[in-house]
């Protein structure tokens, strides 16, 4: 996500659902700076964040804390997880010179484990100006 292989001006269209989350913040930055890089002007792009209203953020299934709203553990494969989460306002800074056309949070429960787990996303709209 951070060197997309794409010319400039590609596609009409980014999306980034439930997968933005598992870059560091600075490694967030360049992911979205290279997918406007890729929007074609006018184009649109479609961006989730995990919310530190979430009912997990700051658990100890996420790991070590190895910066602010990033958590880091080593799965069952021996692989390297980071979870990224953002307040309300944060990703804003990512958007600078895009037109926000819609943000909006959604909160979801998970029903389906031993406890509830509530589950928030803060999610933008973006267009790249022509």
């Amino acid at each position: 996500m951070i060197e997309l292989p794409y010319d400039d001006e590609s596609f009409s269209f980014a999306f980034s659902q439930n997968s933005i989350c598992h870059l560091t913040k600075k490694d967030t930055m360049i992911a979205i700076r290279e997918m406007v890089r890729v929007l074609k002007p006018g184009g649109y792009m479609f961006v989730d964040f995990m919310s530190t209203e979430s009912s997990y953020y700051g658990s100890a299934s996420l790991g070590k804390e190895v910066g602010t709203g990033e958590y880091q553990y080593i799965d069952d494969d021996g692989d390297t997880v980071l979870h990224c989460f953002h307040n309300d306002s944060e990703p804003d800074k990512y958007f600078t010179g895009m037109k926000v056309v819609h943000k909006v949070k959604t909160i979801s429960e998970n029903l389906n484990g031993p406890a509830l787990n509530v589950d928030v996303r803060i999610e933008y709209y973006a267009t790249k100006p022509v």
